[in-house]
């Protein structure tokens, strides 16, 4: 049986126009007419929807899955295996057969389910490993080349090495056990330095003379007796690390 023909077929049997039929389905007198015709308005074949037999299985008192398996027109050709395949899927055959507490339950885990997997998945980061040495920001720290801990970073960081501060002679810019980003590159005036000095490293304000003569200074100024002076004509044993990767800051003068 085909759809027009279960129209037509309960038409006859209570006397209904299609004017009636259409208002009892909930479509219009003209769509009614184009499903008991099988044609659409523009002379094709009329194509049914699972809403519209679900329409008509309601308005005709007759279980829904009932006649979705009654209708012949409301399956198509599969044509890698040559037999007929019900638009309708088993799961949704099941569904439609189940009493409104069965359909709520199904509803509230699928509303669960869609939220969980339709989130964006997380990209995930990508990082890479430099190393982590102990230095200060007071008195100096000894160093020794193999003394540091690994130190993960975002992948495209321009960092090459980083430093965790120790003292309050850098206060307000860096403070006490901060981790701090540095690139290997010869220091300019007014930069923040990463230096080692007779075998400590200090972090300071790097500061120097036409003399040759360095000053590393200490940017809280109540530490200025943490700064250290390095003269050219000294026996000092001065190596530069690089810089810590931050904002400008202004110079000290004192």
């Amino acid at each position: 049986m085909t759809l027009a023909e279960y129209v037509a077929d309960y038409r006859e049997k209570h006397d209904l126009s299609i004017r009636a039929m259409a208002s009892l389905v909930g479509v219009s007198p003209q769509h009614m007419s184009n499903v008991e015709s099988g044609i659409n308005n523009n002379g094709k074949p009329m194509k049914l929807t699972v809403s519209l037999v679900s329409k008509i299985a309601k308005a005709t008192g007759i279980d829904e899955l009932t006649l979705f398996e009654t209708l012949d027109d409301f399956a198509t050709v599969n044509p890698k295996k040559g037999k007929q395949t019900p638009v309708v899927s088993e799961l949704e055959r099941k569904y439609r057969a189940l009493d409104d507490h069965g359909r709520e339950l199904v509803d509230a885990v699928l509303d669960i389910e869609y939220t969980r997997c339709a989130k964006p998945v997380k990209e995930e980061r990508k990082v890479k490993v430099i190393p982590l040495f102990p230095a200060a920001a007071g008195p100096g720290e000894p160093m020794e080349t193999t003394a540091f801990q690994e130190y993960e970073v975002d992948a495209n960081s321009t960092a090459q090495f980083a430093v965790r501060i120790s003292g309050d002679s850098m206060e307000p810019e860096l403070h006490d056990g901060e981790v701090v980003l540095c690139v290997r590159r010869r220091a300019q005036i007014g930069e923040l330095a990463v230096i080692m000095v007779n075998g400590f490293l200090y972090v300071k304000q790097y500061i120097a003379d036409s003399f040759g003569n360095i000053y590393l200074r200490s940017l809280n100024r109540q530490r200025k007796d943490l700064d250290v002076d390095i003269m050219a004509s000294g026996n000092d044993t001065v190596t530069g690390y690089g810089v810590v990767i931050h904002r400008h800051v202004p110079l000290v003068r004192e």
